[in-house]
């Protein structure tokens, strides 16, 4: 039959015991300092009788079960049969010196409570009663509730380490699949890569998003196809983070960049990243605007309400001149009759 512990249970009969016998103290003694004091003593034996219950109770690493190369340090549980051993063996040999020396220890406690015979069996039944109390209530967790908590917490860690097990593998996986795409002869197919980026660490998607984006800005004007190598890597992130809205951008800029470019589909993805992103009151990404008012400009002029919008938005965040460097948005600028005081 399998012993069910109701922890809820445990702890409502543990405190009802305690403060049953914080009741009697108070009935004994009506005095407030003398009730103080007799709940110090009692919290005293109480603590002590947890400490024996902890002595005896605590939990043992089962051997041969660890599968790594550090073990379970156990100078605790060594420490604990030592002194269980040692309590006992002394306590069996010592009994009568144990018993004079209780008595000493009560009427020593005693004078605390003042003067009466009456304070040293109070004394004594706080010592009787919450010495056992505490040992019983420590024991009974450090056999039952704590061996449950260190599996827990021990099994806990064995996911965690297996995690990032599976992550270093899949990090190193989703490196390489990387590098051969950006740098390699031939490419990887998109699958092959939207799955090992999606098997890898949030930290290492972070990592191959600034290698694709360095390459990608190293090499847009200087080789424009080299630089469409960074096309998948960044349909990839997407796939394994579809609300991130910075790949969604980054893969924008390289459909604009492209020897044949994909005007529609770079607009597609900036106007993506913009709702993803919301509103930019930092002002920290302009350029998602400014590119997608060219790509506007591109395959659909005629939209001149969408393109101010979109060219006041980079405009008032730092990027006034760049209307002028860039030709087609100069051009349309003129072509379309657009005010300085619309784009302010």
């Amino acid at each position: 039959m399998e012993f069910n512990f109701n922890r809820w249970a445990f702890g409502q009969s543990a405190s009802a015991v305690i403060a049953a016998g914080l009741v009697a103290i108070g009935v004994f003694e009506w005095d407030l300092r003398k009730f103080t004091y007799g709940f110090l003593v009692a919290g005293s034996f109480f603590l002590a009788g947890a400490l024996l219950g902890l002595l005896f109770g605590i939990p043992r690493a089962v051997k041969g079960q660890n599968s790594g190369p550090y073990a379970p340090n156990t100078n605790l549980e060594e420490i604990s049969d030592w002194l269980t051993k040692i309590l006992v063996g002394v306590g069996l040999t010592q009994i009568p010196g144990i018993i004079s020396q209780t008595k000493l220890l009560v009427r020593f406690l005693a004078r605390g409570m003042g003067p009466g015979v009456e304070s040293v069996p109070l004394v004594f039944g706080i010592a009787v009663y919450f010495l056992p109390v505490g040992f019983i209530v420590a024991y009974l967790i450090s056999r039952i509730v704590l061996p449950e908590e260190l599996n827990a917490a021990v099994g806990e860690l064995a996911k965690k380490v297996e995690t990032v097990a599976n992550y270093a593998k899949a990090d190193v996986a989703a490196l390489d699949l990387v590098d051969e795409q950006l740098s390699g002869s031939a490419g990887v197919e998109q699958s092959k890569l939207n799955d090992a980026i999606a098997a890898a660490s949030p930290v290492r998607r972070r990592e191959i998003y600034g290698k694709a984006q360095t390459f990608r800005q190293e090499t847009r004007e200087a080789d424009a196809a080299r630089m469409e190598r960074t096309i998948p890597v960044f349909r990839a992130l997407i796939q394994a983070d579809p609300d991130d809205f910075k790949p969604h951008a980054q893969l924008g800029y390289a459909l604009k960049d492209k020897r044949e470019p994909d005007w529609v589909g770079a607009f597609s993805e900036l106007d993506r990243a913009i709702k993803i992103r919301g509103e930019d009151p930092t002002g920290k990404f302009p350029w998602y605007e400014f590119h997608r008012a060219i790509c506007h400009i591109h395959f659909n002029p005629a939209m001149r309400t969408a393109i101010v919008a979109d060219l006041r938005a980079a405009a008032t965040r730092g990027l006034r001149d760049e209307l002028d460097k860039k030709e087609e948005v100069k051009n349309w600028i003129a072509q379309n009759r657009v005010s300085a005081q619309e784009l302010a």
